[in-house]
């Protein structure tokens, strides 16, 4: 005879919510396999003391950052990182494509030291988490280089401007080498224009007769 089961506690919403959380599959950016030739944004995660800094990349719509491994998908181990530090969602209606944005941290994220509630990223930008005077700050940067063709016709363009700017500027020093003098406000009628010596009429006037 079996004996008898001691009876299951009632599960509560809340409990079967937290439980559905918990066991949501987590991003796995070690079974990540990318193409050789795939360009995708990547985040730069450097913890205080690393040599060099761990690459995610970023091929979902969200993302959570923060010290915890159950509802985080970027897990941080640092004393500074909050349980759920930020969030990194994206924005297809902006050109940056991903917004990140405190998810009520409290030691923050810092672009330099102003310390941001939300920021969108670009190419190269580097913030913290946690003032960065802070021995343990976490840096972290954001990569997503432009393609090579919007590179060469921003720096075209730079390039035009400078040679635009640059015949402006010689064209000004060379106007300075001639000396124009002013027609006297009194002269109102004919003018004749004469040559160096004061003499000779460049065009010789001309007598109409009436």
């Amino acid at each position: 005879m079996t004996p008898p089961q001691p009876p299951r506690k009632p599960q509560t919403v809340f409990g079967a919510i937290t439980q559905a959380v918990q066991t949501i599959a987590k991003v796995n950016f070690n079974q990540l396999a990318l193409k050789p030739n795939a360009k995708v944004p990547e985040l730069w995660v450097q913890d205080a003391g690393a040599a060099k800094a761990e690459v995610y990349p970023l091929l979902g719509d969200r993302y959570l950052l923060g010290r915890s491994s159950k509802a985080s998908d970027i897990v941080v181990r640092n004393p500074v990182v909050s349980h759920v530090h930020l969030s990194l969602a994206r924005d297809t209606r902006r050109r940056t494509p991903f917004v990140i944005k405190d998810e009520d941290s409290t030691n923050g994220i810092y672009s330099g030291k102003r310390r941001v509630k939300s920021m969108s990223l670009r190419h190269g930008d580097v913030f913290t988490l946690g003032p960065p005077e802070l021995a343990a700050a976490v840096r972290i940067q954001y990569i997503d280089p432009p393609p090579w063709y919007f590179e060469f016709v921003r720096y075209s363009f730079y390039g035009v401007s400078g040679i635009t700017a640059l015949m402006a500027m010689l064209v000004g020093v060379e106007s300075t080498k001639f000396q124009v003098r002013p027609l006297p406000r009194s002269v109102n009628g004919p003018v004749i224009v004469y040559a160096r010596d004061g003499q000779t009429p460049l065009r010789p006037p001309q007598n109409n007769a009436h």
